[in-house]
């Protein structure tokens, strides 16, 4: 059973999201006993993350000099609320998933170690602490010893980097320059600000189940696009627990790229590139010898086939990106390369400005059948291309000392974990309901603000089987199993290798 909790918010403004909270005995709030409470803050109302309220944050909500002065001010102008939990609350993200699902570190020790080996010694791990504090070079002998020190730095995040050619952690007693990143999982991040300009439905920060399609669609051209043309097999896609998916690829082959080959490679994948200065942002065509534009790459061409479908779904029906004129079928208008057909486009919109963007492509499209300068086809694909091919963030690519946040990690502002997604299911996936830390702590019957497990069991490795985290445990659990068959199945090649005569 979990225990209710009654908590005392105060608004310092009606219309702001930001929650001062004091949790109380409602008995002894009644009676104004026992003011030993802290004041806790959340940035997002209700559905925020609770952490314990700065003196700064506190004397600029309250105007007031200490903390019994501000207690005083939310007791008596606040409101008495009452619950079953306190929603995703706590002193740590990290450290409370550490606690909820301890076997995961077990899962991340192998996932972190793609060819078991003792390189996990020169792995490096980034913790980011409350306040913003950034620890870099940290590195373990063992998992337990990661564990217990993420325990006890109780961080908000911490990311995974390379592995070095020596211990990251004793590199101050190292020779400058010594040091350097030998193995990396080559990575990629799709972030959903990078489709602002495409998306009407949100911005920012924000996302939702529309413009995830967005980032499902480039998941549907990525993946087989590495698997196919790369002969990756190691892909883990991991959601990013806001408004992104990172993809690591753990094969011996992608940990070795260099820095070089790792660039090239993304340029062959990168097809979007320009800021939001330029409008036509897909160039990826040659020339042919009367002038023409030449046909799209046999690869790009698979990646368009599987696109032309979503940009009908998306592009047109859902996000209707042509409906409006200003960042709307202007923006189009920009990237069709004859002027007299933009000119007879513009008059007819203009005319009927509420024509809907599936009507207005259809304007577009008649125009192209019957060219015969054979510019407006090629224009059409890469319009195509540019609204829904991936949009990656190229830097997060490039570089084997690149750090990106891990698996299993806890978002801070949104409290969702950032659990594994399948591919073959990306479709299906919905970024809202993924597992949160507050439903993680009910499931478990957390009743306490501090953390503590009521009834908790005594095999802490089988707690994450009782939670919704268990597929996606289940998730990692395959990948790593495989990466592992992969590095046994090297060793026994070689070793058999050695004995032939």
């Amino acid at each position: 059973m979990v225990k209710p909790i009654s908590k005392v918010v105060y608004k310092p403004k009606s219309q702001s999201t930001d929650e001062f909270i004091a949790i109380v005995n409602p008995e002894e709030y009644k009676k104004w006993k026992d003011g030993a409470f802290d004041i806790f803050h959340s940035g997002q109302g209700a559905q925020g993350l609770l952490g314990k309220a700065s003196k700064q944050e506190i004397a600029a909500a309250f105007d007031v000099r200490n903390e019994t002065e501000a207690m005083e001010i939310l007791l008596e102008k606040g409101t008495l609320q009452s619950g079953d939990r306190l929603k995703e609350f706590g002193d740590s993200n990290s450290s409370r998933g550490a606690r909820i699902t301890s076997s995961v570190w077990n899962d991340a020790f192998s996932s972190s170690n793609p060819a078991p080996s003792n390189l996990f010694t020169h792995r490096e791990f980034a913790f980011t602490l409350i306040g913003d504090t950034y620890l870099r070079y940290h590195s373990f002998s063992n998992v337990e010893e990661f564990k217990q020190t993420a325990l006890r730095l109780n961080p908000t995040r911490f990311e995974i980097g390379p592995i070095y050619n020596a211990r990251p952690r004793d590199r101050k007693t190292l020779p400058p320059g010594v040091l350097k990143p030998m193995l990396r999982e080559l990575v990629f991040d799709i972030d959903m600000t990078d489709y602002d300009e495409i998306r009407t439905c949100c911005s920012g920060k924000e996302i939702c189940g529309r413009c995830w399609a967005y980032i499902s669609a480039a998941v549907e051209v990525l993946d087989p696009a590495l698997r196919e043309e790369f002969g990756f097999k190691h892909l883990l896609w991991v959601y990013s627990g806001r408004r992104g998916i990172h993809c690591w690829v753990s094969d011996q082959a992608a940990l070795a790229l260099t820095d070089d080959e790792r660039r090239t490679l993304l340029s062959y994948l990168e097809v979007i590139k320009g800021g939001k200065e330029m409008s036509k942002k897909v160039n990826v065509r040659s020339t042919t010898q009367l002038g023409k534009p030449a046909a799209l790459h046999p690869a790009l061409r698979e990646s368009y086939d599987r696109l032309s479908g979503k940009f009908v779904e998306i592009v047109l029906e859902d996000q209707k990106c042509f409906d409006k004129k200003e960042g709307g079928w202007e923006e189009l208008l920009k990237l069709i390369p004859r002027k007299d057909v933009v000119d007879a486009l513009r008059e007819k919109w203009e005319a009927n400005p509420d024509k809907p963007s599936k009507a207005k492509w259809a304007d577009f499209v008649k125009f192209m059948k019957a060219d015969q300068t054979g510019t407006l086809l090629p224009a059409a694909e890469d319009i195509i291309l540019q609204y829904t091919y991936p949009r990656l963030d190229a830097e997060v690519s490039k570089h084997r000392n690149h750090l990106l946040k891990a698996p299993f990690c806890i978002h801070p502002a949104t409290g969702r974990i950032c659990v594994p997604v399948d591919p073959a299911k990306i479709n299906e996936f919905d970024p809202m309901t993924v597992p949160t830390v507050g439903e993680l702590l009910e499931e478990l019957g957390l009743a306490q603000a501090g953390g503590g497990v009521e009834g908790q069991a005594e095999n802490n490795n089988s707690e994450w089987e009782r939670t919704k985290l268990k597929p996606y445990v289940d998730m990692l659990e395959k990948h790593t199993a495989a990466i592992m068959a992969d590095a046994r199945e090297r060793r026994q090649a070689a070793a058999k290798g050695a004995l032939s005569w």
